[in-house]
C-alpha cells in the first residue's frame, strides 16, 4: 500500500459543515473501511482519517463524507476541481457484506452514516436491508439522498419535521422484528445505546460497530487511536478495526 495522488472530481455541501468529497482512486476497497487524507497546507502536517462513502469500480470515483471540524478540514471543502490530494488507503478491516438471506439493519449517527451508504449497495442485492439514521439537525437528512430509494429508510433529527420523528435513534427499533444483523456508526455512546437495546429486547441479533478514533498513520505505528475494549485491553482502532463486534467493545 502507498499513498496516492488523486485528483478532486467533486465537493458537495450539505449543511453548513457537512460535505461529500470526490476524489479519483484506482484501487478496490471495502465497506466500512477509511482512507488517511493529507491535507493540502504543509502547516497541517498530520493526514486525517475519513470513512469511506462511497465508490465506483468503474469510473474509479471514490467518495467520502467529511465533516468540517477544524481548519484541515474546512481546507478539504474548499478544495476545486482539478486540484491534487494525497489519500493513503484503503485501510482497517470493513463490515462482512459477503453474506446473503439475511434481515439487516445499518444505523448510522451523524456523518456515521457514511460507511453505511457504500454497505447498503452490496448487502441488498442479497439480502433485506434498512437504514437508520440519527441527525442533529433535519438538514443533514439530504445524505440520505444518495441511498437506494427502494429500501426501507428511516430517521430522527432533533430539529424535526413531518418527514421523520423526534427521539433517538435507538427509537425506530422499538416496533420491528429481531434483525439478523445491525451495523452501526457514529458517537460512542449511540452505539453502545444500540447493543444495550439490543441486549434488552433478548434479540439474538450480532450488532457490529465502527469506532473512530484520532490517529496519525492509520498502520498501527503511532498508536495514536489506541482503545480499551471489554476487558481493558488495549487495541488499534486502525489495524483491529475500525469494525468490531460490540460485545468485544462494551461491558453492558
Amino acid at each position: 500500500m502507498q499513498s496516492i495522488t488523486s485528483t478532486i472530481l467533486n465537493t458537495t455541501l450539505l449543511s453548513p459543515d457537512l460535505f461529500v468529497l470526490d476524489i479519483s482512486f484506482p484501487n478496490p476497497v471495502q465497506a466500512g473501511q477509511f482512507m488517511m487524507i493529507k491535507v493540502p497546507d504543509n502547516s497541517k502536517i498530520l493526514p486525517r482519517p475519513i470513512s469511506i462513502f462511497n465508490y465506483d469500480p468503474k469510473t474509479q470515483r471514490l467518495s467520502l463524507l467529511i465533516r468540517s471540524r477544524g481548519q484541515g478540514t474546512e481546507l478539504l471543502s474548499k478544495m476545486s476541481l482539478g486540484q491534487k490530494i494525497d489519500v493513503f488507503g484503503s485501510l482497517g478491516k470493513g463490515f462482512d457484506t459477503n453474506i446473503s438471506d439475511k434481515n439487516i439493519i445499518l444505523m448510522g449517527g451523524g456523518e456515521g452514516i457514511a460507511p453505511m451508504l457504500l454497505t447498503s449497495e452490496l448487502l441488498k442485492k442479497n439480502n433485506d436491508v434498512s437504514v437508520f439514521a440519527g441527525f442533529r439537525h433535519q438538514i443533514e437528512a439530504s445524505t440520505l439522498d444518495y441511498f437506494d430509494s427502494d429500501l426501507d429508510i428511516q430517521y430522527t433529527a432533533q430539529d424535526h419535521s413531518e418527514n421523520c420523528a423526534r427521539g433517538l435513534i435507538t427509537d425506530l427499533l422499538d416496533d420491528i422484528d429481531e434483525p439478523d444483523y445491525i451495523y452501526t456508526c457514529g458517537p460512542i455512546p449511540m452505539m453502545k445505546a444500540i447493543y444495550t437495546k439490543v441486549l434488552h429486547k433478548k434479540w439474538n441479533t450480532k450488532v457490529f460497530i465502527s469506532m473512530e478514533s484520532h490517529m496519525a498513520c492509520g498502520v498501527g505505528a503511532c498508536v495514536g487511536c489506541t482503545v480499551k475494549d471489554c476487558h481493558n485491553h488495549s487495541i488499534r482502532v486502525c489495524t483491529a478495526g475500525p469494525i468490531f463486534l460490540a460485545e468485544e467493545i462494551f461491558n453492558v
